[in-house]
């Protein structure tokens, strides 16, 4: 793990306490989805601090692996059944699935504390990363078709943290991806 992912890590942490303390609850249930570097090790960090976890990506298998290894407080299910149990919903994917994600997950979405930490990488996710990079520099944080669905939805979005530098609307990233 980089610096960089520790930062990112740490604003992401920064900012679901200060919605979890918004939302009145001791200890909500925390649904995320995509269980890589990011979604992954806020997981475990969380799942160690005694909140409920449920892990979800597209391998079933690792999410599961990923649940014994962050203890008890942790388990796997499908996106659907993580959106279904989680207060608090954490979508660390690549930002080209979240159109798909957004109408697959309907209205499980409908109020809930929906926290963005996906980063916009265009060789990888297309032309939606290209929208959510020119929308860096004014600082939103999704691409447009997920704004609009979100707003549909009523969720209470926000964005976690984020790579695009101020000049993001250039089309470079600082580091040159």
């Amino acid at each position: 793990m980089n610096r960089r992912d520790i930062l990112a890590m740490s604003l992401a942490s920064s900012a679901f306490f200060s919605i979890a303390r918004a939302a009145e609850r001791a200890r909500p249930r925390i649904g995320l989805i995509g269980s890589g570097n990011v979604g992954g090790n806020l997981g475990r960090v969380w799942a160690a601090a005694g909140y409920q976890v449920m892990f979800s990506s597209r391998d079933l298998e690792g999410d599961r692996r990923l649940a014994a290894d962050a203890g008890a407080n942790a388990s796997a299910g499908t996106p659907q059944e993580a959106a279904a149990f989680g207060d608090v919903l954490v979508f660390a994917v690549p930002y080209g699935a979240l159109p798909e994600l957004g109408q697959s997950l309907g209205s499980a979405l409908r109020n809930k504390i929906v926290i963005d930490a996906c980063n916009p990488f265009p060789q990888r996710d297309g032309e939606i990363a290209n929208e959510a990079r020119a929308g860096c520099g004014s600082g939103v944080g999704a691409a447009v078709a997920w704004r609009a669905h979100r707003a549909r939805l009523q969720c209470r979005g926000r964005r976690a943290h984020g790579r695009c530098p101020p000049d993001a609307g250039a089309g470079r990233h600082a580091d040159g991806r």
